[in-house]
């Protein structure tokens, strides 16, 4: 923000630190509203409260030190950038679970019986939001995807040959955001003629046909 050609870097801080600070709230009212018997409380382990603990400590640290830097002025600004990367540090290193809820979706190549190849993608990167800043980075978004061979095959120079690669289209979300599930797909498909009221198509077709190249 400090390097940039844009006038007023002091009131985009503050915006950000304003929409940061908001988030926590959010955040804390919903992690206290399960901490008190709601839904989010079933099924815990001690492992489970100690890292909600946790969380919602650091959460209220942050927005406190949010709320400090929102009075930033033109004169300190470089001070409030330096506690803003900290801030931001903070934050990757929450971001990392010790043992996520959500299991890798796995993708296999199978011929016949067998597992030949597979890619692992991790839930977090494909779970959708309805607010945009919430869903992952690759949801509802075409990727580029290649298979590996697995186990100890995978290991070594061998281990680095493409076995297969895929575009792939991936949305993760409640069955009540369905609607919401084809928004990122490329224009151009039909729909299956019988399909189930409410559930998702198993697979969509396209007029056009697409031509890849590999180079070795």
């Amino acid at each position: 923000m400090i390097r940039t050609d844009k006038e007023y870097p002091e009131r985009r801080l503050r915006s950000v630190m304003d929409d940061l600070a908001n988030g926590c709230g959010t955040y804390i009212r919903l992690c206290k509203g399960g901490a008190q018997g709601g839904a989010g409380s079933v099924g815990r382990t001690k492992l489970d409260r100690e890292r909600h603990r946790m969380c919602l400590r650091v959460i209220e640290r942050v927005q406190q030190d949010a709320n400090a830097i929102r009075k930033v002025k033109k004169a300190n600004i470089e001070e409030k950038m330096v506690q803003s990367r900290e801030i931001l540090t903070t934050l990757k290193k929450l971001l990392d679970e010790p043992q996520h809820s959500v299991p890798d979706i796995i993708i296999w190549m199978l011929r016949g019986n067998k597992r030949t190849a597979f890619t692992k993608i991790e839930a977090r990167h494909v779970i959708h939001s309805i607010v945009e800043e919430e869903c992952g980075k690759h949801c509802g978004k075409i990727q580029t995807m290649f298979l590996t061979l697995p186990g100890r095959k995978g290991l070594g120079s061998s281990g680095w040959t493409i076995q297969a690669k895929l575009e792939i289209y991936m949305w993760f979300g409640l069955s009540k955001n369905k609607k919401d599930y084809l928004k990122g797909l490329p224009g151009g498909y039909d729909l299956p003629p019988q399909m189930q009221a409410g559930m998702p198509p198993q697979y969509v077709s396209y007029k056009g046909w697409f031509q890849s190249l590999f180079r070795r």
